[in-house]
């Protein structure tokens, strides 16, 4: 099983969609609160002390999209391209199997909400207004409630990744 693991994380890291997604995330998310802490201070207020609806939305429909791209990468690309089946030659229980692809998939979503959270505290500081504490608020929120987000979706997804083929899985997802 350790070597399993060890053959999808190097898959999995091995995929350049991953990085383009996560950094074009990054970009996004620290440009939209540059300019939303911008307007707020010009105002004498501060954005990162109040979080609405559009500082969520972007880092939700982005998790769901990374989620997805790994879960693909991980359940249906192996598969696709005959990889799993070198693995799989080998004394390796159908279990053992799923068992580690489920864990490097949650694996790759704590990196991501771990990365996401300082993303979120660097764009946090952009706000002249907010104290060290909002900030660290501010990322800490955004980062446990994508994180709760992810597991859910995650093992929403996981059941119809186990069963459907990869143009279902997106759809679902």
């Amino acid at each position: 099983m350790l070597k399993y693991s060890n053959y999808l994380f190097k898959n999995t890291i091995t995929k350049k969609s991953i990085y383009f997604l996560m950094l074009l995330f990054f970009a996004l998310f620290f440009i939209l609160t540059s300019m939303r802490s911008q307007g707020a201070n010009d105002k004498g207020e501060s954005y990162v002390g109040h979080i609405d609806t559009l500082s969520k939305f972007f880092p939700a429909l982005f998790s769901s999209a990374f989620t997805l791209l790994i879960l693909i990468i991980n359940f249906k690309s192996t598969e696709k391209d005959g990889s799993d089946l070198l693995i799989v030659s080998k004394p390796i229980k159908r279990s053992s199997m799923f068992f580690s692809k489920i864990l490097m998939t949650s694996l790759f979503v704590i990196v991501f909400q771990v990365l996401a959270f300082f993303v979120y505290w660097i764009s946090a500081t952009t706000d002249r207004n907010s104290t060290l504490d909002t900030r660290v608020r501010f990322a800490g929120s955004i980062s446990l409630g994508g994180l709760m987000y992810q597991t859910i979706l995650l093992s929403i997804l996981l059941v119809f990744a186990s069963f459907a083929n990869t143009l279902s899985l997106i759809s679902i997802g």
